[in-house]
């Protein structure tokens, strides 16, 4: 069981699709908060395409799957800044 996603096989495909395959930590909170935001954040983002676009719930699989294509074909450089939960705990203590 297991080891599919680290078998040379694999990580060979991904350097040559010049993919950085990270792993993360099992059981760990703040990893699991990360994905759970970046989740949401695409269901937001599929809700708000398929509204604006004006295009019926049966589109869903086509809207989510338009978002993380380009999500993970576009050129990304990772900003020092905070998810929006940051930003409101920051404001609301002042």
């Amino acid at each position: 069981m297991g080891g599919e996603y680290s078998s040379f096989a694999f990580k060979a495909s991904c350097i040559a699709q010049g993919i950085l395959h990270q792993f993360t930590i099992p059981y760990t909170l703040k990893q699991n908060g990360i994905t759970k935001w970046k989740n949401q954040t695409f269901v937001k983002v599929t809700k708000n395409m398929l509204q604006i676009a004006q295009l019926f719930k049966s589109f869903w699989v086509k809207a989510i799957s338009t978002l993380l294509t380009f999500k993970t074909k576009s050129p990304y450089q990772p900003q020092n800044i905070p998810p929006p939960m940051k930003f409101e705990n920051t404001i609301n203590q002042h």
